[in-house]
């Protein structure tokens, strides 16, 4: 009896320790024997390989990878708001001439670059020029700031855009024609439409495109001069009193310097010839418009 108690107990301690006794399934599907486990250092070891931790770790590494994912996502969609914020700087900037709107630093933008039309390619506005269909003697001018209020009632009663800001092309013994009227870039027409200069500069440098023959009413004016006391550079004409700054019409004084409406050459401001004349004479005035 005693010898079958031993050799039971030596049965039930071998099966204890059996070398295929499965430990812990601790990843959910791996199996470590004990002599495997005894081999690799224990259950130090069982520890690396099959807990949890190593889990965590990948979960971890996978956290980092989701992580990194998200940052990706973030910088994407950083960069295309600033890819579309660049876009929205540019649609909503300063633009520029011939987009079609009107922006800073522009009188005008018709959405092209045509030079010929009422808004030329730098984005500037065409201006009115006429002479007058009505004469006038220097006494009944009254001096420049008259001459100005005549060319103002004559636009308005014409029926021209931008009347209130007409001035004549005319100088005295204080002022030049050339600083008083507006130094457009824009082209200047006639009343009927026909181009006299391509801008102010071009005006000076002559020759013009068109006369200045047509008056605030769109009729012909001929054989007869404007009173503009102004040389072809635009400055006042030399040593005159300009008929008493355009106040005297004494047939004595001869300081009356005019141009001619029918033509195109430098004379159009300054006549060479019958300049200076009386200032009893009664001659039309050139109008311009202004800003």
């Amino acid at each position: 009896m005693r010898s079958v108690a031993r050799v039971l107990a030596s049965l039930l301690l071998s099966a204890c320790t059996a070398p295929g006794l499965k430990s812990i399934d601790w990843d959910g599907g791996s199996t470590t024997s004990s002599s495997s486990s005894s081999s690799s250092g224990g259950s130090s070891s069982g520890v690396m390989s099959t807990t949890g931790d190593v889990d965590a770790g990948s979960g971890s590494g996978s956290g980092e990878a989701s992580s990194t994912g998200e940052g990706t996502s973030s910088e994407s969609t950083s960069s295309a708001a600033s890819s579309t914020d660049t876009t929205g700087s540019s649609s909503d900037g300063e633009g520029f001439c011939g987009d079609g709107k009107f922006d800073k630093g522009e009188e005008c933008d018709d959405g092209n670059a045509d030079d010929h039309d009422a808004c030329n390619s730098s984005c500037k506005r065409e201006r009115m020029v006429f002479v007058t269909g009505e004469k006038f003697q220097p006494d009944n001018i009254g001096g420049l700031m008259h001459a100005d209020g005549i060319c103002r009632q004559l636009a308005e009663k014409g029926g021209l855009v931008g009347f209130a800001t007409y001035k004549a092309w005319l100088s005295d013994t204080k002022e030049a024609a050339r600083d008083r009227v507006w130094n457009g870039e824009g082209r200047y027409v006639r009343p009927d439409g026909v181009e006299v200069a391509e801008s102010f500069a071009a005006l000076l440098a002559g020759p013009l495109l068109a006369p200045i023959n047509i008056a605030e009413d769109k009729t012909m004016v001929s054989g007869s001069g404007a009173w503009t006391g102004t040389m072809p550079d635009g400055s006042a004409a030399p040593g005159s009193t300009h008929c008493e700054d355009w106040t005297s019409s004494t047939v004595a004084d001869m300081s009356g310097y005019y141009g001619d409406p029918s033509l195109t050459s430098s004379r159009w401001t300054f006549n060479t010839i019958g300049n200076p004349t009386s200032c009893v004479a009664a001659f039309h005035l050139y109008c311009f418009e202004g800003k």
